[in-house]
């Protein structure tokens, strides 16, 4: 029982409270983000100094985004340029976004929808 105590309770601990972190992170996204909207913008991608046309160059490691909320707000929002990359947004997407800090972010909204081929 002693045993237990000192070596597997903290460790079963911080698993536990890691896994609460991620879920509540994940479920944020996808079931309650602060707002809706449609991307009305993108900045530009390539650049010319960029390796392979990655835009991964960026200061700060987010780039611009205007997005039109569901109550017709036009706010800035960041995005990150992986997500640009491999989320494939376009202007007329659906992104989630959320307040953390200061800064608004943006992410694909999820889409329950089917891809077929």
């Amino acid at each position: 029982m002693f045993d237990f105590i000192l070596n597997k309770l903290p460790l079963l601990l911080l698993i536990g409270v890691g896994l609460y972190l991620a879920g509540w992170t994940i479920l944020k996204d996808l079931l309650f983000p602060d707002h809706i909207g449609t991307v009305l913008g993108l900045p530009d991608l390539l650049h010319p100094d960029g390796p392979n046309g990655c835009c991964s160059w960026a200061e700060g490691g987010f780039l611009p985004l205007q997005v039109k909320l569901d109550n017709e707000e036009v706010v800035q929002a960041e995005v990150s340029p992986c997500s640009l990359c491999m989320d494939s947004l376009k202007p007329g997407d659906r992104v989630s976004v959320n307040r953390i800090r200061h800064r608004l972010m943006a992410r694909r909204a999820p889409t329950w929808r089917i891809k077929r081929c």
